[in-house]
């Protein structure tokens, strides 16, 4: 005697709307949107990497010079992996001068690892006066468990131009 399995059209297509509705619930976008929810901010410290890691102080920066701060959002526009840099600088000098500046693995102090995207941004025109200031959307990747350091440099991307540094810290949103 054999049984013969019948599957009705009904409730195949009932099967398959339900093993749909579970694949749209695991929406990866929808994980990393929960995942970004807080903010990483720092506040920038003059000349601290200056000579730190060479032993001297013949970086271009001045100790004493620069101080300010970023806050690091996730975009209200664009999708996971983009976020919003807002980045305050205040001199003790009355020139006006450009400053670049970055994201880097790390704490303050350490060797300079820049995260993709770091070398595009838009440089910091400082005025007369003593303060700069810069906002720009940017992919860059980040995460709520890593350690990073904002830099500032003043002649180029490399060590011994840091001028200041500042060690972000995540604050997740509540």
């Amino acid at each position: 005697m054999s049984h013969a399995i019948r599957f009705r059209p009904a409730a195949i297509v009932l099967a398959l709307v339900l093993s749909g509705q579970a694949v749209l619930a695991q929406d990866p976008a929808a994980d990393a949107a929960q995942l970004l929810i807080g903010r990483w901010s720092g506040s920038f410290r003059p000349g601290t990497m200056i000579g730190s890691m060479s032993g001297s102080n013949s970086g271009t920066g001045a100790p004493g010079r620069y101080s300010g701060s970023i806050e690091i959002t996730p975009s209200q526009v664009s999708g996971p992996g983009v976020y919003r840099f807002d980045v305050r600088v205040s001199s003790n000098f009355s020139s006006s001068e450009t400053l670049e500046w970055g994201v880097s693995n790390g704490r303050c102090g350490s060797k300079l690892i820049m995260l993709g995207g770091t070398v595009a941004m838009p440089q910091i025109e400082m005025r007369t006066g003593g303060s700069g200031e810069v906002s720009i959307e940017s992919a860059m990747e980040l995460n709520s468990k890593g350690q990073f350091q904002a830099v500032l440099f003043k002649g180029g991307h490399l060590q011994q131009n840091v001028a200041a540094c500042a060690n972000l810290r995540f604050d997740e949103k509540k």
